[in-house]
């Protein structure tokens, strides 16, 4: 696989879940996507990276925002950006905060310390080869406050509200009902029937595992869990079958939720969009410096660590060999360490007489 073909491949693969995300919230799009559950918070952080490469997904999902930016959990997303830790992320996110606030009088109120805004806009927009996307930039705007030069944000309004009758909106509708939080956010996820031990479903929800233990000893109280607690880290927790299909009725307004909802794509997905986020870093800085060599290879060899570290911290997706279907992210984990593997350069190192040599593996 040539560096071309695996970077147009990790491109097409994230945007495409990102657009199944936001298809599902109701941004129209002619493609047709797998069952997905969908995770608010990790989906924005993938917008801010993979987003960037397709003009009409980040607009069409900044403006859903603009008109149901309320159903995000602003502290959620705030611990979110944090761990990421990226200038040009934050700068993004802090733009459409105003943007939102401007257009609909939602208040997001990102407590994050804004990063140094370079002196000379960069391009908003990629092209699928990663390449810089000069753009008309727009009069004073306020992403050129941000540092970002784009053409003209057109805002529009949606007619349609997002379905929460819909299983794969099981976040928002616990959001909805119980209000933003740690227990709307366990419950969401416990819905969707996942079985997971106290420290993923911490990870899963991005509140800390003391927080998410009390949460669990209350809901166990009432006898909703199928859990034993005390019997260690390693003891998985589940609703019981009975409860999710009543809860799942209750969403759906259907007594039988049937077999669509066991079909649902289901992962960490603020694992998976931070470490999909190293790679996306990885290639930009390859792409745009034109590094090549040990230097390429270091940077993405880098990224793919911490991309595997991410998402395999749960067992929802803690293995990543192609043992699953060709077009699998797991795939597309080992397809990129085979590639790293096939075009392995080693360090510079001087020889005898100080010049300096390097050899390249086929």
């Amino acid at each position: 696989m040539s560096w071309n073909s695996f970077r147009t491949k990790l491109v097409e693969q994230i945007t495409n879940r990102i657009w199944a995300q936001w298809n599902v919230l109701g941004v129209r799009s002619t493609g047709r996507f797998k069952p997905v559950a969908v995770d608010l918070e990790a989906l924005l952080v993938g917008t801010w990276s993979f987003g960037r490469t397709d003009p009409r997904l980040f607009d069409e999902a900044l403006n859903w925002c603009c008109q149901f930016g309320d159903f995000a959990n602003v502290k959620r997303l705030q611990k979110l950006l944090v761990e990421l830790d990226d200038p040009t992320t934050i700068r993004l996110a802090l733009a459409w905060m105003e943007v939102i606030e401007e257009h609909s009088g939602i208040k997001w109120n990102l407590n994050v310390e804004p990063p140094e805004i370079p002196d000379k806009p960069q391009n908003l927009f990629f092209g699928e080869s990663l390449e810089s996307e000069p753009s008309k930039p727009a009069r004073e705007s306020i992403f050129t406050q941000w540092g970002f030069a784009r053409g003209k944000f057109e805002h529009r309004k949606y007619t349609t509200a997002p379905d929460l009758t819909d299983l794969q909106l099981a976040q928002l509708f616990a959001r909805k009902f119980m209000g933003g939080g740690g227990r709307s956010e366990l419950l969401a996820t416990l819905l969707l029937g996942v079985e997971a031990t106290t420290r993923e479903l911490a990870t899963m929800t991005v509140y800390s595992r003391r927080y998410i233990q009390k949460v669990l000893d209350d809901l166990n109280a009432t006898g909703l869990l199928d859990w034993e607690p005390g019997r260690g880290r390693t003891t998985r927790v589940s609703l019981r079958k009975g409860t999710r299909e009543k809860f799942r009725s209750f969403i759906t307004g259907n007594t039988h939720p049937g077999e669509p909802y066991r079909r649902l794509e289901i992962r960490d997905w603020p694992g998976f969009f931070l470490g999909f986020h190293a790679l996306w870093r990885a290639a930009i800085r390859i792409t745009q410096s034109g590094f090549e060599g040990f230097k390429a290879q270091a940077l993405l060899r880098d990224g793919l660590e911490e991309a595997v570290q991410y998402h395999g911290r749960t067992s929802l997706q803690a293995s990543y060999r192609p043992r699953l279907a060709a077009d699998s992210l797991e795939s597309l984990l080992w397809e990129a360490e085979t590639y790293l593997d096939s075009i392995f350069v080693e360090e510079p190192s001087a020889d005898a007489e100080g010049t300096v040599t390097s050899r390249r593996r086929q």
